[in-house]
């Protein structure tokens, strides 16, 4: 049982396209769909990220150009 679910889970992308493509859709029709629905969420999520992980052009740097972060002068 448990076999049978992640086989579905990972051919369901590809099983909705074909649905799609058979019901007179172009293919990649349905990919499109799924992109632009997730869109606001994953420029958010990307949003957040370049917020945490990149550094900006106001952060303070030593002079060796590093951002002091997590453990600054522990050397």
């Amino acid at each position: 049982m448990f076999v049978a679910l992640i086989y579905v889970v990972a051919f369901l992308d590809e099983s909705t396209e074909h649905r799609a493509l058979k019901a007179g859709y172009p293919r990649g029709c349905a990919q499109a769909v799924r992109d632009a629905a997730r869109a606001p969420e994953r420029d958010a999520a990307a949003r957040r990220y370049a917020e945490r992980y990149r550094r900006s052009a106001e952060s303070p740097t030593d002079p060796s150009g590093r951002s002091p972060g997590r453990g600054a002068g522990l050397l």
